[in-house]
């Protein structure tokens, strides 16, 4: 239990990570796959933590247009300049009924010329791109 010994919350976390903050650990190994890596964000409003190393991976969601072969075109964005898609993946839009968001992590950095080609031809098939984390 944290120093806010409130039971409502839980956290998945390292061993390392239990031992700084005085978690209590409830169970080991809770992953389904051998050799699975989780991905841990830091959501704030400005850079909260800025003393990591970069793996070179963007996580980025957006909406398409409703035009044909738009999705084609997006992936294609990526493809022309050698950019790799390592995940892809349809979400439902909440506001508006049988539209779709698409999640989409690439391997790369936005420091690269290739990376930024590819998110400026995106910005011509898609309504809205939101970047949701370099790391």
């Amino acid at each position: 239990m944290s120093k806010a010994q409130d039971i409502s919350y839980a956290a998945v976390c390292s061993e390392l990570a239990a031992e700084i903050y005085g978690l209590n650990i409830l169970d080991r190994n809770i992953q389904d796959q051998d050799g699975n890596t989780t991905r841990f964000f830091l959501v704030g409003k400005s850079d909260v933590y800025t003393n990591t190393q970069k793996s070179g991976k963007i996580s980025l969601i957006f909406r398409v247009k409703d035009m044909p072969g738009v999705l084609y075109k997006c992936l294609g964005a990526f493809a022309t300049r050698a950019v790799n898609i390592t995940k892809i993946e349809s979400l439902p839009a909440k506001d508006t009924p049988f539209e779709y968001m698409f999640w989409m992590d690439i391997d790369g950095s936005m420091a690269s010329e290739s990376v930024r080609g590819a998110f400026e031809e995106l910005t011509f098939f898609t309504t809205h791109i939101r970047i949701l984390g370099e790391y």
